[in-house]
């Protein structure tokens, strides 16, 4: 099934990418990507993991929340076409780079220091042709100063899937909601 990932053997989660196909159906050819893996509207993301950080592996919850987005009577195309998107906590990227795919005008996909390689080595493998330019990695930890984030425009969705949260950064993730929020 395709939303469980955590119960794999670590062997099995870190030796090989962790993979999720995008499904653009027709609207694809709309979208203009360039990419060459591109066939019949479908994209496959393939994640590299690591041992090295909390986040550099992929998360059921991360799964879950990427496919609520192929919901089309809620989230249909031409709407992400129109929203900028800021991933907190992205980890691997797999939300931020699935978003990108299905056509979201910028997604800023933002994590910790010890996790931005990973990121940024996965948006790279993912992410060809003219959607380079619809997506960027920034290291970021919450709470701190938002004016980074939000120097080329609010955001219209804000998501994070499975991140730790303490009650410290939580309020602080509170204060600064209206600094980068559309809505």
């Amino acid at each position: 099934m395709w939303l469980r990932q955590e119960y794999k053997p670590e062997k099995q989660r870190f030796e090989n990418p962790f993979e999720l196909e995008v499904d653009r159906g027709s609207d694809a050819d709309r979208l203009g990507e360039g990419d060459n893996e591109l066939y019949n509207g479908v994209s496959l993301i393939k994640l590299r993991q690591s041992y090295t950080a909390l986040g550099t592996t992929v998360w059921d919850g991360s799964i879950a929340l990427a496919k609520m987005f192929d919901n089309r009577d809620i989230f249909p195309l031409h709407y992400l076409q129109e929203c900028r998107v800021l991933e907190l906590g992205a980890g691997c990227g797999l939300v931020g780079i699935y978003l990108c795919l299905l056509g979201a005008k910028m997604t800023v996909l933002t994590d910790q220091k010890c996790c931005v390689k990973t990121l940024e080595d996965n948006v790279a493998a993912n992410v060809t042709g003219v959607g380079r330019s619809r997506i960027k990695v920034v290291e970021y930890c919450w709470g701190k100063s938002t004016e980074d984030l939000t120097k080329d425009g609010l955001f219209h969705l804000i998501l994070a899937a499975e991140c730790q949260s303490f009650s410290g950064r939580l309020c602080a993730t509170r204060s600064v909601h209206h600094k980068i929020s559309k809505t």
